[in-house]
C-alpha cells in the first residue's frame, strides 16, 4: 500500500498522472483491438480467396478428367467429344495421312465411336495442354485402343506416364503383326538396320532424321525397326524409317 503524500498539491499530481496513464492504455488497448480486427478480417479475405482459386483448379480439372462424353466427330488422330474436349488416345499412333491405312483407320475409328457415349480412364500422364487431353477409350466396354491395335490400324506408343496397358498394347502389337492384319499387310519389321530411339516421346529415326532427339538428351540405340516396335515405339512421321 502506498504512503499517502502529506502535500496535497503533490497528491493531486499523483491523481492526474494516474488517470493520464489509464486513459492512455484504454485508448491503446481499443486501438489494439481495433487492429486485430482488421488483421484478421484481411487474413480471412486471403484465405478465402486462396480456397475459391485452389476450389476452381480442382473443380477445372475434375471436369477435364470427367469418365466420358458423348463423341461430336473424329477429328485427325482425335475425337472430339460433345462437352468441348479434345481427345487423343494414350499410348498409341493413328496412321499418318501418307502411311498405309490411315484413311481405313479413321473411317473405322468413325463408325466405333460416332455419337456414341465413350467412357475414359487416365493414366499418369494425361493432359498435353489446356485443349488437348490423353485417354483410354471405351465404346460400350470394348477398350478401342487396344482394338486400333489388334486390327493393325494403330502403333504402340508407350510414351513416358502412358504405360498402364503396356503388357496389353503390346500383346495386341505382336499379334497383329503376326497375323498381318491392317498395314501390317504392307508394312515389314527389320533387323540389323541401326535406328535411333527417343524413349520419352517413344519414337525411333534413321540416324540422319533432323527430328531425333540428338547426342545432348537421351536416346538409344536400336538394331532394327523390329526392336523398337517392340520396346512400344512407333516410327517417325518425318524421316519415315518403316519405308
Amino acid at each position: 500500500m502506498h504512503e499517502r503524500p502529506t502535500d496535497q498539491r503533490e497528491y493531486r499530481n499523483r491523481l492526474a498522472q494516474s488517470a493520464d496513464t489509464g486513459a492512455i492504455m484504454k485508448v491503446d488497448s481499443r486501438s489494439f483491438k481495433k487492429k486485430c480486427v482488421v488483421v484478421a478480417a484481411a487474413l480471412g479475405a486471403v484465405l478465402t480467396a486462396s480456397s475459391v482459386l485452389i476450389g476452381t483448379d480442382a473443380a477445372n480439372e475434375d471436369q477435364r478428367r470427367a469418365p466420358g462424353g458423348e463423341v461430336r466427330r473424329v477429328s485427325g488422330d482425335r475425337i472430339k467429344l460433345k462437352d468441348g474436349r479434345d481427345i487423343e488416345f494414350a499410348a498409341i499412333r493413328l496412321p499418318f495421312e501418307h502411311e498405309p491405312y490411315a484413311d481405313k483407320a479413321r473411317h473405322t475409328l468413325e463408325k466405333w465411336v460416332n455419337d456414341e457415349g465413350v467412357r475414359l480412364a487416365f493414366d499418369d500422364e494425361w493432359g498435353i495442354n489446356d485443349d488437348r487431353l490423353l485417354a483410354y477409350v471405351y465404346a460400350n466396354d470394348t477398350f478401342i485402343n487396344e482394338r486400333l491395335v489388334r486390327a493393325g490400324l494403330a502403333f504402340v506408343k508407350l510414351r513416358a506416364g502412358n504405360r498402364k496397358y503396356e503388357a496389353v498394347l503390346l500383346k495386341a502389337q505382336a499379334e497383329a503383326r503376326e497375323e498381318r492384319n491392317g498395314m501390317w499387310t504392307l508394312l515389314k519389321a527389320t533387323s540389323g538396320v541401326p535406328f535411333v530411339g527417343d524413349e520419352e516421346r517413344a519414337t525411333f529415326h534413321r540416324p540422319e532424321c533432323a527430328k531425333r532427339p540428338g547426342e545432348s538428351k537421351a536416346e538409344i540405340q536400336l538394331k532394327g525397326s523390329a526392336e523398337a516396335l517392340e520396346r512400344g515405339m512407333a516410327p517417325c512421321g518425318k524421316c519415315r524409317p518403316m519405308d
